[in-house]
């Protein structure tokens, strides 16, 4: 898994995750002002995602923090829904 991670090292992959989340960054930024928002016009953004997505994995996987990550992201999902449901009782 970590074949990539190991032969670039921590320096230049850590650049590398700053330089893809930047690229996903600029491509949700011009999805946002898309007038016809659907799959196709989505696909830049998911390219870019998949890079981000691949890079964390490996650090993940260097680091060993693939629990960490899941109670950190169910830990958020459940944490908005509170919000959402709080917006929703306080609005009626």
């Amino acid at each position: 898994m970590n074949d990539i991670f190991d032969h670039y090292g921590v320096e230049i992959q850590t650049d590398k995750l700053i330089e893809e989340i930047q690229e996903l960054l600029i491509e949700a930024v011009k999805f946002k002002d898309v007038e016809n928002k659907n799959a196709e016009s989505f696909e830049k953004v998911m390219q870019e995602y998949a890079d981000v997505r691949n890079l964390m994995g490996q650090f993940i996987y260097e680091y060993k923090m693939a629990c960490e990550v899941n109670t950190y992201m169910d830990y958020k999902q459940s944490r908005q829904l509170r919000r959402i449901y709080f917006e929703e009782e306080t609005s009626n």
